[in-house]
């Protein structure tokens, strides 16, 4: 099918035949850009491809490549009762800021090869995301037990919120939390940091049970690297690889010597 709807052209999925994915909507601007989907889908299993057929204007069928899923295109979808998992198609590159944001009910996403970016709090709200797969051919990231690194895996990008462990080790290449590498988990109470030596603002953030970071070879700490953790609540000094920190009376660590 192919109509107008509000602002969007509605276009059915070529690669599903629309069984997964009922439509897409793209903006007539761009056409290479999810800006947003119809919902409910008819399955838990949610297929992005990466190419949609579409009407020229003599009205035949073109096919039209799609390379980014826009801010917020599927926020506060995938909400339901059921339990929801996404595959997004090789040949897109861009996740947008916030494009998945309160999918509530989205357990596992699988990046497909060509995923280069993903916006800031791109998966923030997803409840009960346990894994984020990649691509083995992805040049830039990997995954390693559903825990997504940069492709090198010197970057730990992000632990997912519903991961059950009460202890991790990250990754012996791991040299850099990025922001918002643990945020909102509340199984996590120990965290083995191994290798890092960077952790940048807001990396480890509203981990409640958080206890214990083992951290021998950390050498910067950003303003507000570690908030809203057990580890933090104690006004005292504590020693993190090279560096000596203080716990802060709010809830934050900082830096006292270098």
């Amino acid at each position: 099918s192919n109509r107008y709807v509000n602002d969007y052209r509605e276009i059915v999925c070529s690669v599903c035949g629309a069984n997964t994915l009922e439509s897409i909507y793209t903006t007539e601007i761009d056409k290479n850009t999810i800006t947003g989907i119809k919902y409910p889908f008819r399955s838990k299993n949610v297929i992005i491809p990466s190419m949609v057929m579409n009407g020229n204007s003599a009205g035949k069928m073109i096919k039209e490549n799609i390379y980014t899923i826009y801010n917020e295109a599927f926020a506060s979808t995938m909400s339901d009762n059921g339990v929801y998992n996404v595959t997004i198609f090789d040949g897109i590159i861009n996740i947008g800021n916030g494009a998945f944001r309160n999918c509530t009910a989205l357990k596992s996403v699988e990046l497909g090869a060509d995923v280069g970016n993903i916006g800031v709090e791109a998966f923030d709200g997803c409840d009960i995301l346990e894994n984020i797969y990649t691509s083995q051919s992805n040049i830039r990231y990997s995954s390693v037990n559903g825990v997504l690194y940069n492709k090198n895996k010197s970057v730990l990008m992000i632990y997912p919120v519903a991961k059950s462990r009460a202890s991790y080790t990250v990754d012996s290449e791991c040299k850099e939390l990025s922001s918002y590498a643990f945020a909102n988990n509340e199984a996590l109470s120990s965290l083995n940091l191994v290798n890092t030596k960077i952790m940048n603002r807001n990396a480890i953030i509203n981990c409640p049970a958080l206890t214990t970071i083992i951290a021998p070879n950390l050498e910067r700490l950003y303003p507000s690297a570690i908030t809203g953790t057990k580890f933090a609540e104690n006004n005292a000094d504590v020693i993190l690889g090279k560096v000596v920190y203080r716990k802060t009376s709010a809830g934050e660590i900082v830096e006292l010597d270098e």
